[in-house]
């Protein structure tokens, strides 16, 4: 194997790794919060940060590519990653509360509603 396939040997290995944990530590995160363990604050904190977390490497190993290992590079890096952590944060905080599992879910207004009484077609 060449210098060449083994860095990006290694950088597969990295993502691979990354998104692994990611995934099993947003897994986690929904576990305790659905079970009540954290509340929505903390949960909406965690899944975020490791959302950005399995994106990161991804992210440097792109702007590496194409913008040079420099400061530019890294102030994209920080900046995208930012972007992603504020984002998912607002979108988490955006979602009801859920108390209970199965419990206190609103159903959709179609669902309450009788049918409409039409007039009866000849």
């Amino acid at each position: 194997m060449t210098d060449n396939e083994i860095v990006l040997l290694e950088i597969f290995i990295i993502q691979f790794t990354s998104a692994a944990l990611g995934a099993v530590s947003v897994g986690t995160a929904d576990w305790l919060y659905h079970w009540g363990r954290i509340r929505q604050a903390r949960h909406s904190i965690w899944v975020s940060c490791s959302i950005t977390v399995i994106c990161l490497p991804v992210l440097a190993w792109t702007t590496n590519v194409f913008l040079g290992s420099g400061m530019l590079s890294l102030v994209c890096v920080g900046t995208l990653g930012g972007l992603i952590f504020f984002w998912m944060y607002r979108n988490l905080r955006k979602l009801p509360v859920v108390t209970e599992l199965g419990k206190d879910l609103v159903a959709p207004s179609a669902w309450t509603q009788a049918p409409a009484a039409g007039k009866p077609r000849p």
